[in-house]
């Protein structure tokens, strides 16, 4: 087994108070061929999908993010269909590149059963989701200064025009999907992640018995969309996203 040196397991000053946020780390059940490669360190975070822990890959020699998309459904968690974890590995693997992109690195399905697991495994992007790290900040009292907001709004921009570029629709842009990585010396580096209900941009419009045509819980929706409109493209996105 690949052992994990100090420096990589080195965290930023924040990981004390990442615990008292997140919470110890869940006993994870993975199919052999997952487990047999990561070694789970300790719980990012988890979503409506599925849970998400740092991990040590063996194969590659590198931390990363395991997301794991539940097969089943049970009290925590959404069932995830083949075609969820399609979508979002492509999704991934379209925007592929950009610094303001988490990284895809492999992927993963629990052919063992029907109903198995699916996994996606990006490269370890930070320990903090952006929800997490302002209320960091606060508790800190380290109120975000005008020039740190700009580049915050620069990286996140560059990274939406990637995004819609590469021809998805991430659909919740939201501050929980955006991973903050504050270890480097005078930088804090934000990367867009949770293209769970991401679609390509020439998708068929939504239908029409109000099933809502984007997933972004409404504080973060474009301006059209609470106006009723069924219609959206990249350009408005991007455009609701620069006010």
């Amino acid at each position: 087994m690949a052992a994990v040196t100090a420096e990589e397991k080195d965290e930023p000053p924040e990981a004390a108070k990442k615990k008292e946020l997140i919470g110890a780390a869940p006993c994870v059940s993975w199919p052999p061929a997952v487990a047999e490669r990561y070694e789970p360190l300790e719980k990012l975070g988890e979503g409506m999908f599925g849970d998400v822990p740092k991990a040590w890959d063996r194969v590659g020699r590198r931390l990363v993010a395991v997301k794991r998309l539940s097969g089943r459904t049970d009290e925590r968690f959404v069932e995830t269909s083949l075609r969820y974890f399609a979508r979002e590995a492509m999704s991934l693997g379209a925007c592929r590149g950009h610094p303001s992109v988490v990284k895809l690195v492999a992927t993963h399905a629990d052919s063992a059963r029907s109903n198995g697991d699916c996994f996606l495994v990006t490269k370890y992007a930070g320990p903090l989701n952006l929800r997490q790290y302002t209320r960091l900040r606060s508790a800190e009292g380290r109120p975000f200064q005008e020039a740190e907001v700009r580049d915050a709004m620069r990286q996140l921009l560059s990274g939406a025009r990637r995004v819609h570029d590469a021809g998805v629709l991430h659909r919740e842009m939201v501050p929980e999907n955006v991973i903050v990585d504050e270890k480097r010396k005078n930088k804090v580096v934000y990367r867009i992640c949770g293209f769970s209900v991401s679609e390509p941009a020439a998708a068929p419009p939504a239908s029409r018995d109000g099933s809502a045509p984007l997933a972004s819980p409404s504080p973060y929706r474009a301006q059209e969309i609470f106006l009723g409109s069924e219609d959206y493209c990249n350009t408005r996105i991007l455009r609701a996203l620069s006010f």
